[in-house]
């Protein structure tokens, strides 16, 4: 039990910065307070959260599937034609890298913390909110065309078996549109074990394309005429690009065939939308995403060097094939079964390329509904987007995605597909932009990871090109979104004279949109980009590892049981479908401790404070004989705070007198007010006379919440140590031992509990709630989650309306350069301010040149001006209790007061109807009273779990 100290001036009570050993991390649990942070859903909110389903089987395969479709068994046709064999295979192999690249870049983040609403919110947490709103609905153009598009390729294959003479195309529309609607609808596991067997469909066709091409390579078809690579030779291994010609000409036709090859890829990323929905994502994504860089390798490269080696670029077969629309005809693999002479298989091939583009429909409204659900929690959609239904599915934004699948029958028109296609030539660049932003956002993010403290060895999947290979990736990315249209420049037969400008603004009108959104919401935000050491790396993550402790315990339980997969399973269909079984008893406890936890906001592997907050003493002000004394002793033990008390006066009416100016009748300062105001000197006298460096003074009308010392401190603590690098303007070595809350040259007084910080001016007249602030990116400040926070809904309407206002995100607070603080319930102070407040900033004598009517005004007036460097921490961490103050003797300032109350005075007084502000264990108490007082056994069960296991 903590101990609670008398004081006189000869002790000499002094706290280490830092004495708890254990490294228990805060665990929520079924009373623990949660809301949703930057876009991770409350578990037990099930009106916004999405479900975890998808297993590590699903995960791959959707990813396969998003890659693998048309680009690869038709698209490839087009670019051997117009650049030859060895064109392609570069180009592919290139663009592979590019996308592995991307891929691991995108692990990195997402394995740290997972969270729904794709790569949109690492955007808006590492680097700007206005590129993730832009990135969000980039995203979401993309799908809510390219899904009906698929759609309508679809019916058009169908036409093989059905020409549209006999059935309207749009009646195949219409049945496909119902029946991914309809899988969409059903739930995460449902779709992901439907989109698992399609995926599985067409990687066995592929796997049987390749095998086929290399018989035929090899002299296996019916003519037995082993090509080998004769075609590389004659007519040759790339086909210069006209009307340019020698080395020029080929590095154009090399070029040209890049962009292909990028379109081919896109959707590769698709594994970043899934994350939301992710069992054990920690473990799946990295899996999925190694897996998926070795099988699409292997698909795409070993299928383009194949069929370059089968079919010549000037083959007449493909050139009649190139001409074709989205059926059997147009692939080039058909192409390569008719040079061999052996019977065409249209109708199997054209069966195949059904599935694929009804997959590729399917996980395009899946990904265009997770998109917008996620902007919708980013507070970048209407809200009602975000809410999701008992099986996890987001219905009003997949119903919204779901509206814009009737642009499929717009094809149904031959005049439209013209339209149509340049209006999918628009947004195709976003898949590009996609990567782009994606790259941009990791090296934010680690660039951000290493200003914080966190080493790589925390990070369960490290991307192997690190910094320098995202910026090499990015490059090539740029560089390529600005050339893909490259073609509109040359003057061929058929085209808009020398320059196609048609193709040329449907080509490029992407990237001034996506600019403008970004510039837009900046604009109107008037955000900023973010600074590394303000990036917010760790709200949600405590969750996310409580998960991911629950998911190992899961599976370690399903091996004991002998539930799991066969070692014959895994070792042969699993490795195509699962991947490569994982070592699971070597897989790293989330809750082990590490020695690199100075970095802002995580709740996991941060030590406890230890009895004084890190601070050399605590101290009460606590009148004479107040019934608030020994509650608060009771409630310091239950949280393990050593608590100094000072002994204070019966100030009497001389006192009084001899503290206001001479001329009393005169004085603005009322007579409780100057006793609150003698109580706080008395304090810091005592602080003065002892040996602490630091001091936290707090009222004993105050309330804090249980996980004090072990949560919410801990946090706050490595705010302060990362806004003091912030403003020095580089990482000074504090220690998180020896240096909690940092250098102590840093600041001057922390407040950490107060009305609020209004940020300007206060207008007594407009009300709690109704303020004007200025922009909070103007000052020093450091945002940071923390898991002890309520939804926004539950906070005082003041403190919401305060961080609504300054666009903070949900389950976050705030550390930042005071500018118009209220109120000093609880605030930590170092010996020359103690000494300053004293002299000449809240002197033992009323100041009339100064017309300061309170001790806290006084205070305010110095952290305003610039005597003292004050942070505000928001929201509180001590909480004003309801009830009138009996430090300030309310009785006596009631008789003299002839003024409105201010409405600070006003929330205080209201405060008892938000006691959802926090779980509060109820110690101040205006009633004077212990919430648990009388009953020893759950006294003793929160001292043992508070003080014992640091929970």
């Amino acid at each position: 039990m903590a101990n609670v100290h008398d004081w006189s001036s000869s002790d000499n009570e002094k706290g280490s910065p830092h004495d708890g050993e254990r490294k228990t991390p805060y665990t929520s649990g079924p009373d623990a307070e949660w809301s949703n942070p930057g876009g991770l859903s409350d578990p037990r909110d099930q009106s916004h959260s999405l479900h975890r389903g998808l297993s590590s089987r699903q995960i791959s395969m959707i990813a396969i599937g998003g890659a693998i479709g048309t680009g690869l068994i038709i698209g490839t046709g087009s670019a051997l034609a117009n650049a030859g064999p060895a064109a392609i295979f570069i180009s592919y192999s290139l663009v592979g890298v590019l996308v592995y690249a991307v891929m691991c870049a995108l692990g990195e983040m997402a394995t740290w913390i997972p969270l729904p609403g794709g790569f949109a919110v690492y955007a808006d947490r590492f680097v700007d909110p206005a590129l993730g709103f832009s990135l969000g609905y980039t995203y979401w153009f993309k799908y809510i065309v390219t899904t009906p598009n698929q759609l309508t390729a679809s019916a058009l294959v169908i036409q093989y078996w059905l020409p549209a003479s006999k059935v309207n195309p749009g009646v195949f529309i219409t049945i496909f549109l119902v029946v991914i609607i309809a899988i969409n609808y059903l739930g995460i596991r449902f779709f992901g074990e439907f989109e698992f067997w399609l995926s599985s469909i067409k990687v066995c066709v592929i796997i049987g394309l390749i095998i086929l091409s290399l018989v035929l390579a090899l002299g296996g078809g019916p003519n037995h005429d082993r090509t080998g690579f004769r075609y590389w030779k004659s007519p040759g291994a790339i086909k210069e690009y006209t009307p340019a010609t020698g080395d020029w000409g080929r590095f154009l036709a090399v070029w040209s065939s890049m962009v292909t090859a990028v379109f081919a890829f896109l959707g590769t990323e698709l594994i970043g939308v899934t994350v939301g929905e992710a069992e054990n994502p920690r473990k799946n994504i990295p899996r999925a995403i190694k897996l998926t860089f070795w099988r699409i390798l292997v698909f795409y490269i070993l299928s383009v060097l194949l069929l370059g080696m089968i079919v010549p670029y000037n083959s007449k077969e493909l050139a009649f094939a190139t001409t074709k629309s989205n059926s059997a005809a147009a692939s080039p693999f058909v192409t390569a079964i008719v040079i061999a002479g052996i019977p065409t298989l249209p109708g199997f091939l054209n069966a195949c390329i059904l599935i694929f583009v009804f997959s590729a429909s399917n996980s395009d409204l899946y990904i265009a509904s997770r998109t917008i659900h996620g902007l919708a929690l980013k507070g970048h959609a209407p809200r009602f987007l975000a809410k999701t239904d008992k099986r996890g599915v987001p219905f009003y934004s997949l119903g919204l995605s779901a509206c814009f699948c009737g642009l499929a029958y717009m094809n149904v028109a031959t005049d439209s597909k013209v339209v149509f296609a340049y209006f999918y030539n628009l947004v195709s660049i976003f898949g590009l932009l996609t990567w782009i932003s994606i790259l941009v956002s990791h090296i934010y993010f680690i660039k951000a990871r290493r200003a914080q403290g966190v080493d790589e060895k925390d990070l369960r999947y490290k991307s192997p090109f690190g910094l320098w290979g995202s910026y090499c990736a990015l490059a090539f990315c740029v560089l390529i979104a600005l050339t893909k249209n490259f073609t509109v420049f040359i003057h061929k037969p058929k085209t808009y004279g020398n320059f196609d400008y048609k193709n040329f603004i449907t080509g490029y009108l992407g990237i001034p949109l996506y600019l403008i959104m970004i510039a837009g919401y900046k604009i109107l935000k008037q955000t900023k980009e973010i600074h590394p050491l303000q990036a917010d790396l760790w709200t949600g993550k405590d969750v996310i590892d409580a998960d991911e402790k629950m998911w190992l315990q899961k599976e370690a339980d399903l091996i004991t049981s002998g539930k799991g997969h066969s070692k014959l399973y895994e070792k042969t269909i699993g490795l195509i479908f699962y991947g490569i079984p994982s070592v699971r008893t070597t897989l790293r406890d989330p809750y082990e401790h590490n020695d690199h936890s100075d970095a802002v906001g995580t709740s996991v592997a941060l030590p406890p404070s230890n009895g004084t907050l890190g601070f050399g003493a605590i101290y009460a002000v606590s009148a004479p004989g107040s019934t608030r004394k020994g509650r608060l002793a009771q409630a310091a033990a239950v949280t393990g705070l050593e608590l100094t008390i000072p002994d204070l006066p019966t100030w009497t009416d001389k006192d009084v007198d001899d503290f206001r100016w001479h001329n009393k009748s005169e004085s603005l300062v009322l007579v409780g007010t100057a006793k609150a105001w003698l109580s706080h000197h008395v304090v810091l006298r005592a602080f003065l006379e002892s040996d602490a460096q630091t001091a936290l003074i707090i009222e004993d009308d105050v309330d804090w919440d249980i996980r004090l010392r072990t949560t919410q401190v801990p946090l706050a603590q490595q705010a302060a140590r990362s806004l003091g690098a912030l403003r020095t303007g580089k990482r000074p070595p504090y220690d998180p031992v020896e240096q909690p809350w940092g250098s102590d040259q840093d600041w001057d007084l922390l407040y950490l509990g107060h009305c609020g910080d209004y940020l300007n001016d206060v207008l007594w007249g407009v009300g709690v709630g109704h303020h004007h602030p200025s922009d909070l990116a103007k000052l020093d400040h450091v945002l940071y989650g923390d898991p002890t926070m309520p939804h926004r809904t539950d906070l005082h309407p003041f403190t919401a309306s305060f961080l609504t206002s300054l666009v903070v995100s949900e389950q976050t607070r705030v550390l930042h350069h005071s500018v118009w603080p209220l109120c000093t319930f609880g605030y930590a102070i170092t010996r020359r301010t103690a000494e300053r407040l004293l002299k000449d900033i809240a002197p033992p004598h009323e100041d009339p040149a100064r017309h300061i009517t309170a001790y806290d005004a006084a205070i305010l007036t110095a952290c305003r001006d610039g005597q003292l460097y004050c942070y505000t921490l928001t929201p509180e961490v001590f909480h004003h209790m309801e009830g009138e103050s009996l430090i300030a003797g309310e009785e006596e300032k009631a008789k003299e007061r002839k003024i409105v109350r201010p409405p600070v005075d006003a929330a205080g007084l209201e405060q008892v109807k938000y006691r959802k502000e926090t779980s509060n264990i109820g110690c101040g108490f205006a009633s004077g009273e212990f919430y648990w007082e009388g009953d020893e056994g759950k006294l003793q069960y929160l001292q043992d779990e508070v003080v014992g296991q640091g929970k």
